[in-house]
């Protein structure tokens, strides 16, 4: 713990970020296209596409472990 914060993270304030994050990778590993992803999460294609660069998700599923 870093100031009583998890390894200095604002859990509380970036929570929201978190969550949606976390569903915009769920959703594009169990759909088969990105126009999918985009429907289940109930966005436009555009926004889909806004949000993928905002969260930088595309180097999530890019990277060699």
């Amino acid at each position: 713990n870093i100031n009583n914060r998890l390894y200095g993270f604002d859990l509380w304030r970036q929570s929201n970020n978190i969550i949606k994050e976390a569903l915009l990778k769920f959703a594009i590993s169990t759909t088969n296209s990105k126009k999918d992803a985009a429907r289940f999460l109930g966005l436009t294609y555009t926004e889909f596409n806004r949000v993928l660069r905002l969260f930088e998700v595309k180097d999530y599923f890019t990277e060699d472990i």
